[in-house]
């Protein structure tokens, strides 16, 4: 929701001081509920282009490479592995990768990394994602009920897709492993 107004001060027109407060704190507001209309804007397209690719199977990037070979969408606006959480949240593999152990472990990791514990050691992350594993089956099973929950994680849509893969095989066949170098 957008923030109010300040409500104007009752000397307004006769003390400069009142009056200058008010402005400032009317401008962070004016310029917070900006950048919120911005961020809606933006969360909208992106969900606009991938709801308009759930069409198809498959859908393929045209990237550009900088000098250290590092790869960039060309379509900045579409949902990317670059983009915020709603946009690489949008964003499984076409072929199913079946889970093994280590894949298995590689998602304890993602869980606990995108809930914003990604600076413990990877035993402490394993051991959180462990700790919650109740806790991660009632949100991957109720995401709508529990999101005042889940909705605190640091990457929120990726963690509920992590959520998910904990319990669904088949979609953690798809779902891609984060991993920083």
């Amino acid at each position: 929701d957008l923030h109010p107004a300040p409500p104007r001060p009752s000397d307004i027109d006769t003390n400069e001081e009142a009056l200058k407060a008010w402005k400032a704190q009317a401008s962070e507001v004016h310029s917070m509920n900006a950048k919120l209309k911005g961020a809606r804007m933006e969360f909208l397209q992106r969900h606009a282009i991938g709801s308009r690719y759930a069409e198809y199977d498959e859908v393929y990037y045209p990237c550009q490479f900088d000098f250290r070979y590092r790869h960039y969408p060309i379509p900045a606006t579409a949902p990317h592995w670059h983009g915020p959480d709603p946009s690489r949240s949008m964003m499984l593999f076409g072929k199913s990768v079946p889970v093994d152990e280590s894949g298995l472990r590689t998602l304890y990791i993602q869980a606990a990394n995108h809930f914003g514990h990604d600076k413990l050691s990877f035993d402490d992350r394993i051991a959180w994602t462990q700790d919650n594993l109740q806790h991660i089956k009632e949100w991957g099973q109720n995401p709508l009920d529990t999101m005042h929950e889940w909705g605190q994680a640091e990457d929120p849509f990726q963690f509920m897709n992590t959520c998910w893969a904990l319990y669904d095989p088949d979609f953690a066949s798809y779902l891609p492993g984060h991993i920083d170098g």
